[in-house]
């Protein structure tokens, strides 16, 4: 029976059964000695009714004992408790009685020694100790009761019943409740042990990387240490409580550095870190010690013993901290940071260098472009020239604008690679935006001898947000590839098709075909990798940079769009283009074409107008000037910004109707000269139309030319058609604005 009722509990007890059976057992004890102390204040044996009232009190406090897991004074006192009672009835009652309980009290005493003797070696002298102080105390209170009978006379047939209830019930309380309790509270202490162990075992493998580990309970700000730290010599003994917050508090302010002192202090404040555990499981603050002279960095690191969602009030009652040494991790984090911050700077520098040295070059090579596209336009428009000289002339003119179409997709691919291409968002009307793409695109066709086709499949809005140059640079750029790539008599094909609307987002998708030459399934997916070529004869026959399709993407990209391309060797190739666009007002759509014809009501004629040309390059002022003679136009020619202001500022009001202005000059460039001009004091100053022409090209140029005071900013070489429109535009503008 032994064994298997060890083995049972083993099996299926834990503390918490542990405590309900200590429960049963006080409330069976305290039933009895209430029941006692009645019955002995019937019979009017007072002692015992006195004592009796002692013992509902100990078994009422013996609750508190069992709470707490105190399992082992509980069974001591238990034990104590009915020895005693024993003796006092075989002391009061007499000698009869004290027959009946000697015997129970010797079979209770024979339980306690055994399985204190054989459970728990090193409690074998316990064991005996108690059997024998059982042993001794029933054999004189038998003595005495033989030599001095009670003074309480009970009836004889009262004492035989009285002997026989008490001695079942007691054996039966000493056989069933008591082994069993005794077994569970070995086996309890033993679950507790063997626990005991297994928490310091695993705070010893948890804590190998804490230099010190500690247990805290934030309601009473009561601290255990777990793991005392070996480099403290005024540390926390291991097991002994202390004030949580003023010792680490005191730690604070005494070694943390300055700069970290009132994180650190904020950190480790109850409030701080049930704020900190509230969503995540564990919280840490670095910072920088000072221990006897020597810097090192620490982290303390904070968990919940159980998280905040796991409790009724989730709030976190109690905390598992560690302090851990950082040191040679964060100084090679430090030295890694450092590192990544000179790279970063470098990287800046190289880019700052790489941005500068591609605006100087393409300003330089902008320049000379300037004059051979120039030269060529004045040279086509000599009558007098010979068929095979216009031919030259037409292929030189060819030749210079591909070159200078290659030299504008680098730079937008250096624009993109450097983060400084931006959309801006605008409203536009969408029906413009096409008519401009056909009227180009129909053109290249018609060059080329091969049809052209577009359509719009679905309804469409007329009015989106969204930048329509970008938009309208992706699908050119398609558009051409495929002209590019398809010969006479080929195809080629654009549709518009609405996918998807929601709320006042429309999906719009284009789709370009065309009937060239198609591409192999293997190159495909390499056909928006920047310089990719499909074979060397391609090259050489259709040249590019093989950029076109990489900003393509990125464009589409950065728009938020999909571009995809299914293309057949031999049959043809065809983009789809998937972009999203916010739906504008169809007033603003309205509003801006009213204002494009109000643009163009108000072109004037330029005939016999006078125009100021600011350009040091002597070759670049002489084209300009014969292109706006072939115009009858007149001009004159300052040779930097500083004789273009002074020729301006010494002029009749009225003398120029507009001013073409180099960026780059010396003495004084054309931003200065433009805001010099601005600045006079004479009504023509502010009204009179400023336009930068020059070979710089980036976006920061144009922003820098119109905050500076310009109207428009035209990029070099200027085309004759361009600046004729732009002068006639702005020059119409400022007479009706200041007539």
């Amino acid at each position: 029976m032994k064994k298997s009722l060890f083995e049972g509990a083993n099996k299926a007890m834990d503390i918490q059964k542990v405590r309900l059976l200590g429960y049963g057992v006080s409330s069976c004890f305290l039933i009895i000695t209430t029941a006692m102390f009645f019955f002995f204040r019937y019979f009017g044996v007072t002692p015992l009714g006195g004592y009796s009232i002692f013992s509902i009190c100990f078994y009422l406090f013996s609750y508190v004992l069992v709470r707490r897991d105190m399992f082992w004074i509980y069974s001591v006192l238990s034990y104590l408790e009915v020895l005693l009672h024993m003796n006092l009835v075989v002391f009061y009652v007499g000698t009869s009685s004290g027959f009946q309980f000697t015997l129970i009290g010797m079979n209770l005493v024979a339980f306690y020694s055994e399985y204190l003797s054989v459970k728990f070696n090193f409690r074998r002298v316990n064991g005996i100790a108690l059997g024998c102080l059982g042993m001794a105390s029933y054999t004189f209170c038998y003595a005495y009761s033989w030599i001095y009978p009670s003074p309480y006379e009970l009836p004889e047939s009262v004492c035989f019943w009285l002997q026989i209830a008490l001695g079942i019930t007691i054996f039966a309380v000493n056989i069933f409740f008591l082994k069993l309790f005794v077994t569970i509270t070995l086996l309890s202490e033993h679950l507790l042990s063997e626990a005991k162990t297994q928490a310091s075992s695993m705070v010893t493998a948890l804590s190998s990387d804490y230099r010190s580990v500690y247990y805290v309970n934030l309601d009473k700000d009561i601290g255990i240490c777990y793991r005392e730290d070996p480099r403290d010599h005024k540390k926390t003994p291991e097991g002994v409580e202390f004030p949580f917050l003023s010792y680490f508090s005191g730690y604070g302010r005494k070694c943390v550095d300055e700069s970290y002192r009132e994180g650190f202090l904020k950190f480790i404040s109850p409030e701080s870190i049930r704020e900190n555990l509230e969503e995540k499981p564990v919280a840490a603050y670095r910072y920088l010690a000072n221990r006897e002279g020597i810097e090192c960095y620490e982290m303390v690191r904070v968990a919940g013993v159980r998280q905040a969602s796991e409790r009724d009030d989730h709030m976190i009652h109690s905390i598992g901290l560690g302090v851990v040494d950082i040191d040679e991790e964060m100084r090679e984090t430090m030295a890694k940071n450092e590192a990544l911050a000179k790279a970063l700077v470098l990287a800046e520098e190289a880019s700052k260098a790489k941005t500068s040295f591609l605006s100087s070059m393409s300003h330089e090579i902008r320049t000379p472009m300037n004059a051979i596209i120039g030269l060529d336009t004045l040279a086509l428009n000599d009558d007098s020239i010979s068929p095979h000289t216009r031919e030259y002339l037409e292929k030189i003119g060819s030749s210079a604008r591909h070159l200078l179409a290659l030299i504008n997709d680098i730079l937008d691919m250096s624009r993109i690679e450097s983060g400084r291409m931006v959309l801006s968002l605008e409203e536009f009307s969408f029906s413009a935006m096409l008519e401009q793409i056909n009227t180009m695109v129909m053109s290249q066709c018609r060059d080329k001898g091969i049809d052209y086709e577009s359509r719009i499949l679905t309804p469409v809005d007329d009015c989106y947000v969204g930048d329509v140059m970008k938009l309208k640079e992706v699908l050119i750029n398609i558009l051409s590839n495929a002209i590019k790539f398809t010969d006479a008599p080929g195809k080629v094909k654009l549709t518009v098709e609405r996918k998807a609307q929601f709320e006042k987002q429309s999906t719009l998708q284009f789709r370009i075909k065309d009937s060239g030459i198609g591409m192999d399934k293997e190159f495909i997916p390499k056909i928006f990798d920047a310089f990719s070529q499909e074979d060397s004869s391609r090259k050489s026959k259709y040249g590019s940079t093989g950029l076109g399709m990489a900003i393509t993407r990125n464009l589409v990209e950065m728009m938020n769009g999909t571009i995809e391309v299914e293309s057949e060797k031999g049959v043809g190739t065809e983009f789809i283009v998937t972009i999203t666009l916010k739906t504008g007002s169809s007033g603003q759509a309205a509003s801006q074409n009213e204002e494009q014809l109000l643009m163009d009501e108000m072109k004037t004629e330029l005939s016999g107008r006078r125009i100021l040309i600011a350009e040091d390059v002597e070759i670049n002022a002489e084209i300009v000037q014969a292109l706006l003679e072939m115009n009858d136009i007149e001009s004159d020619h300052g040779e930097n910004g500083r004789v273009t202001f002074e020729m301006f500022e010494k002029s009749a009001p009225g003398t120029y109707s507009a001013i073409l202005m180099d960026v780059r000059m010396p003495e004084m460039d054309g931003l200065e000269a433009a805001a010099a001009i601005r600045a006079l004091d004479r009504e023509d100053a502010k009204r009179i139309p400023i336009v930068a022409m020059t070979a710089n090209a980036f976006d920061e140029d144009v922003q820098r030319s119109l905050q500076a005071g310009m109207n428009a900013h035209l990029t070099k070489p200027v085309e004759e058609e361009l600046l004729l429109k732009t002068l006639g535009e702005l020059i119409g503008k400022a007479e009706k604005e200041f007539p």
